[in-house]
């Protein structure tokens, strides 16, 4: 039987890799690290006596009881936080904005993380009730490294026995499903207009490859969903927002030159540059999920 925990481990680490290189735009290092122990200043503090470590419990609608936990060193939020602002543009970094914008790619893993637990399951799971929690080193079993620049981050992962125990009941109640490679969630195609792809191609495709002839979901193929897409986020205070006028700019956390997000159905299906067609707004992919994959978040 598959080890579930060490697979919702490898699930994380794939789903950061995804988020970090996005906000980053190059390629970056994420894997599970079976050697390495829970650093020490996980329980240190700074100068001013805060503790420095980020501890993130996330719960899933999974079952009961279904919680994640991450660890983070300050040293591991700030540079994942501070990287990703610079590669925007920012110069300028106080610990606030670089401690909001490590949450926000954080919320995105995990919400990545809660449609593989979905697609395993075979229904849709969503992140609830996540909140900051008190260090309790105990509940740590997995230490997940990311190099950015050069550098190694450290990341401590736990997942409570209740996830574990759903996650590893799906191998009883279903077949085993292939594999997939947490660390390529998208695989590379050939550029395609939205709205140009041959749908047909794409029907016939899915039917044969998840489908196998089951005339029940082949209706749900000509269902119509919202499309929509991502040019980025922007995390803003309140105060500022009641300043907006017409003219204000807001500052959006992706370059000009990154790709914006294609969104079906609350999640991310593929990425691609924005092309202007006889008028119109286009998206051009550049990378897509698989057909299969495709289909598990459509239906």
């Amino acid at each position: 039987m598959i080890d579930r925990q060490r697979w919702l481990f490898q699930q994380f680490a794939g789903k950061l890799a995804d988020a970090v290189q996005m906000m980053l735009g190059a390629p970056v290092t994420v894997a599970l690290n079976d050697e390495a122990s829970i650093p020490g200043d996980l329980l240190a503090s700074e100068p001013d006596g805060l503790p420095s470590v980020l501890v993130w419990e996330q719960g899933f609608d999974a079952g009961e009881g279904c919680r994640m936990v991450v660890l983070a060193s300050g040293v591991s939020w700030e540079k994942i936080g501070g990287e990703a602002l610079k590669a925007a543009g920012v110069d300028e970094l106080d610990r606030d904005s670089v401690r909001s914008t490590y949450l926000e790619m954080l919320s995105q893993t995990l919400s990545g993380v809660a449609s593989e637990v979905g697609a395993l399951l075979n229904r849709n799971v969503s992140p609830v009730d996540g909140r900051e929690v008190q260090v309790d080193p105990g509940a740590i079993s997995q230490v997940v490294q990311i190099v950015l620049n050069g550098e190694p981050v450290t990341l401590c992962l736990g997942a409570s026995p209740g996830l574990v125990t759903i996650l590893s009941a799906a191998d009883v109640l279903a077949p085993e499903s292939p594999a997939t490679d947490p660390f390529a969630p998208f695989a590379t195609s050939s550029p395609l207009a939205v709205g140009v792809q041959d749908a047909e191609g794409l029907r016939s495709a899915g039917r044969h490859e998840m489908l196998d002839g089951s005339k029940t979901l082949d209706l749900l193929l000509d269902v119509e969903l919202p499309v929509s897409v991502s040019f980025g986020r922007a995390s803003v205070p309140l105060k500022d927002v009641l300043k907006l006028t017409s003219g204000s700019i807001v500052e959006l956390n992706r370059r000009v030159s990154d790709p914006v997000e294609l969104i079906v159905n609350n999640c991310v299906i593929a990425r691609g540059e924005v092309v202007v067609v006889e008028g119109n707004y286009g998206v051009r992919i550049q990378h897509i999920v698989s057909a299969r994959e495709r289909l598990r978040t459509l239906t």
